[in-house]
């Protein structure tokens, strides 16, 4: 059965709203964080509230489809660091990359910190990545590299926790090399 023509402009015009939120939201929480009037999507996007809200029910929706992405990637590469190595120098990287896709939008390491355990939208898109990194820092202490009692939750929101440098959105340098340097074991 074929559907009907205006449900299939229906479905177009929803992907094309879907879409245009998407990068709304990347350029308003890349130009003035994840905290803004959530109707200031809306406008960017050129749709209506209602549009917004039901395509992404809360700030938190929204955040975790534009990380998926870079959740992936982070994913991928836990899983390539646990494959090939060098384990400490490649924990230490990735540690690095997650900080910057926290840095990409100012104050998304709040939400993304508190929300990478539980049900949230966050946790349910971060939650491969969460479970990718448990095994790279799993695979370090089996090596002896990082400390026995220290879980991947707590690394990542310590992590996200931490003080951010203005210019960049990212942690602290020095804040970031004591963490790591906390690690070894």
């Amino acid at each position: 059965m074929k559907a009907h023509p205006d449900t299939a402009a229906r479905r177009a015009d929803a992907v094309r709203n879907r879409s245009a939120l998407l990068a709304a939201g990347e350029r308003v929480f890349a130009r003035s964080g994840v905290d803004v009037p959530m109707e200031e999507v809306a406008r960017e996007a050129g749709v209506g509230r209602g549009t917004l809200y039901r395509h992404f029910p809360s700030r938190e929706h929204l955040l975790a489809a534009l990380m998926e992405e870079q959740a992936a990637r982070l994913t991928e590469e836990a899983r390539r660091i646990v494959a090939e190595g060098p384990l400490w120098d490649g924990l230490v990287a990735w540690l690095r990359l997650y900080d910057d896709g926290l840095a990409r939008f100012r104050g998304a390491s709040v939400h993304v910190g508190s929300g990478l355990t539980g049900t949230s939208p966050i946790a349910a898109a971060c939650g491969p990545m969460r479970t990718a990194f448990a095994e790279l820092l799993g695979r370090a202490r089996e090596l002896g590299l990082v400390g026995p009692d220290v879980t991947a939750a707590q690394v990542l929101a310590m992590v996200a926790a931490l003080p951010k440098d203005a210019a960049t959105g990212g942690a602290e340098q020095p804040c970031l090399d004591i963490v790591l340097r906390g690690l070894r074991a």
